[in-house]
């Protein structure tokens, strides 16, 4: 294994020949420019890679999606206690 594919399995994004960018700090893919979270800096990203980038970023928001709802159903103790934990009202049974 290469440092490019250690550094992607840790959720970095080549978007670019000059720029890899960790996914969790992109607020947007648009057009050919890559916005990232908390500041107003924008990368740009290569029209070569520009689906392959895109379908890696929907991949790693979907698995974190997954992962995060893995931790909600594994720290509660029933449906009831993580529905009342994370809504702070009662369900509709």
């Amino acid at each position: 294994m290469n440092w490019k594919d250690s550094l992607q399995e840790k959720g970095f994004i080549r978007v670019h020949r000059s720029y890899l960018v960790n996914y969790a700090w992109i607020l947007q893919i648009k057009g050919d420019q890559v916005y990232l979270k908390n500041c107003q800096d924008k990368i740009p990203l290569s029209r070569g890679r520009s689906e392959k980038v895109k379908l890696q970023y929907q991949r790693l928001i979907r698995e974190e999606g997954v992962l995060w709802i893995w931790q909600l159903y594994r720290n509660s103790c029933s449906y009831r206690g993580m529905y009342d934990r994370y809504t702070n009202a009662d369900p509709i049974l």
